[in-house]
């Protein structure tokens, strides 16, 4: 059983270090999406008048995000024949606005994140100092090291929200611009 799983593993993994990303001719890279019925390519929700696209097509766009390490600008080829003139104009528009209002969110997220690292380090350092206040006050040595605990868990709360939570954010930013920037191009 071990080494039927090592050998899909091993497909797997042939299979996606193989799928290198196509590049247009201005190099960005090109998400391929076919569309045959768009009844569902628009949120029936959207803020005021300005449609956005439907979690579908995001999902389905997100996961074609090419996997690299660095920015990368795209290109998406929607092939349809079912799209009229009129709709690609929409459609190229809600796909921005969705991913700007993204991008907006995650900017919030991003500052909140910073605020609330910053307080946490304060408070760890605080606590901290408490506990060699009480120290050296030669206070019981069960409340110092209670003090201590809660010190490092604000200090550890810190540091994974400002280094690891915002690192992740960083990275969706870098998508959700690249999604703004996209190229749209409606192949009939």
């Amino acid at each position: 059983m071990r080494n039927y799983l090592k050998n899909i593993k091993k497909n797997i993994d042939f299979v996606y270090k193989k799928n290198t990303t196509v590049l247009d001719e201005n190099g960005r890279a090109i998400i391929n999406m076919s569309v045959k019925s768009d009844d569902n390519f628009l949120s029936d929700f959207c803020n005021g008048d300005a449609p956005v696209i439907s979690g579908r097509v995001s999902d389905f766009l997100e996961n074609s995000y090419p996997n690299t390490s660095k920015p990368t600008p795209l290109t998406l080829k929607i092939k349809s024949d079912c799209i009229d003139e009129d709709e690609k104009i929409i459609y190229k528009n809600a796909i921005c606005d969705y991913y700007t209002d993204k991008y907006l969110a995650n900017e919030r997220h991003l500052k909140r994140n910073f605020i609330v690292a910053i307080i946490l380090g304060i408070v760890g350092l605080a606590v901290m100092a408490l506990a060699l206040i009480l120290e050296s006050a030669k206070e019981s040595m069960l409340w110092v090291g209670f003090v201590d605990v809660v010190a490092w868990v604000f200090i550890w709360e810190f540091v994974d929200i400002l280094f690891f939570e915002n690192y992740v954010l960083r990275l969706n930013r870098i998508r959700y611009l690249s999604f703004i920037d996209m190229l749209i191009e409606f192949v009939g």
